[in-house]
């Protein structure tokens, strides 16, 4: 009889052991997870946050080629060159996000907010001009929504 106890003690001992083993490291993958979480949701929310900033200056660059569009060739060129400059900035800062999230509407929101500003200078007056400018700014309206939700998650 007293093997038997002690077998069943040293069985539940060592039962004991699994599920504690197995009860702490379920809690810190938890944590872990939460923690990446709330690191990623930070992060995304500083990527997004240049991709805007990186976003409004293409986009005044673009006003500025679309104007210079009749000018000398000198100035046309120089404004095509800075617009391709901060153009580089925007790809760099989508990329980054785009890194940051799987989300397919904010990836689907980031298409729209590059089309908007990277066809911008197409306008064919003031008027079109005017519309992709619309167009742009909601893009931009349409990411900082999608990304807010994900990131106040």
């Amino acid at each position: 009889m007293e093997l038997w106890t002690g077998i069943i003690a040293v069985t539940g001992t060592l039962l004991g052991a699994v599920v504690s083993h197995f009860l702490q490291s379920h809690t810190a993958n938890r944590l872990h997870t939460g923690a990446l979480d709330a690191e990623t949701r930070r992060e995304l929310r500083q990527a997004t946050a240049r991709l805007l900033a990186s976003e409004t200056v293409f986009r005044r660059l673009q006003y500025n080629r679309w104007e210079q569009r009749d000018a000398p060739a000198r100035d046309k060129d120089a404004a095509t060159a800075a617009a391709l400059e901060a153009r580089s900035g925007v790809i760099a800062a989508l990329a980054e996000v785009q890194l940051l999230t799987d989300d397919a509407e904010i990836r689907r929101r980031l298409a729209e907010l590059a089309d908007a500003t990277f066809t911008l200078h197409h306008a064919t007056d003031q008027e079109d001009l005017a519309a992709r400018s619309t167009r742009t700014r909601a893009a931009a309206d349409d990411v900082v929504n999608a990304v807010g939700r994900v990131v106040r998650s």
